[in-house]
């Protein structure tokens, strides 16, 4: 995703990209309808 957004002209000193998944699920790994959810991509945007 950042790859992408720094394609596309946002600068790279103002994205970082941090996995979550592991750490912070928000669904019950343990179903594999649910694995999908932690497979997300967060965006906080940041004051200039």
């Amino acid at each position: 995703m950042c790859q992408y957004l720094a394609g596309h002209g946002v600068a790279s000193s103002r994205l970082r990209a941090v996995g979550c998944g592991g750490s912070q699920p928000v669904a019950d790994n343990r179903q594999p309808d649910q694995r999908p959810r932690n497979r997300r991509v967060v965006f906080v945007p940041l004051a200039r």
